[in-house]
């Protein structure tokens, strides 16, 4: 049971490299419920692993459990969001714009949360990399909405989406409202 929470961070960033390829293929329904699918295993994967932890033995062993827990979860969610953008910029003209600025503003983000940290300001990152991910869910949903738009589908999608979000929500509200992962390394650098 303890492997399920890797197996749905690896199908995820299977998912990142397949949805650009359904994407620049125009096959939107299929992009558009595996963009979902992975957005759910996001979830899932978290809770699974709160409910299934390794042991020290097994994280000691193991060597992808030796690489930092939350770039491990949040690297395919970075990818898949890059490329699903990247692939829109490659076939709708006004993608190219939207990258630009879901790039940029996602690299000042970035840029920012490791100054603060590097500061030793843990509240101020913390909170600055909560705004990050409201940031990073308003760009999934974009590129969803494009989907959506392009399979002729985007009433069922919006429910879909809504009752997903229902689901999602409360699985993650802990990443909603906190990163304690980033307030802990803004304090290791305060001392």
């Amino acid at each position: 049971m303890r492997y399920i929470a890797d197996l749905l961070t690896l199908a995820r960033l299977v998912l990142a490299f397949v949805v650009p390829g359904c994407i620049l293929q125009h096959e939107w329904h299929l992009a558009l419920i595996l963009f979902g699918a992975a957005a759910l295993s996001d979830a899932l994967d978290g809770w699974c692993a709160r409910c299934w932890p390794y042991t020290l033995e097994e994280e000691a062993r193991l060597p992808w459990r030796r690489i930092d827990h939350h770039a491990l979860d949040n690297g395919p969610d970075a990818l898949m969001l890059a490329l699903a953008v990247a692939a829109l910029a490659f076939i709708i003209d006004y993608w190219w714009m939207l990258a630009l600025l879901i790039y940029g503003v996602g690299a000042l983000f970035f840029v920012a949360v490791q100054l603060f940290i590097h500061r030793g300001k843990a509240k101020v990152a913390e909170v600055t990399d909560v705004v990050f991910g409201y940031w990073f869910v308003i760009n999934i949903g974009m590129v969803a909405m494009e989907m959506a738009y392009r399979a002729d589908v985007m009433v069922w999608t919006l429910g879909v989406g809504l009752g997903i979000l229902a689901v999602l929500l409360p699985l993650k509200w802990a990443r909603v409202v906190s990163r304690p992962e980033t307030r802990e390394a803004a304090m290791k650098h305060a001392k």
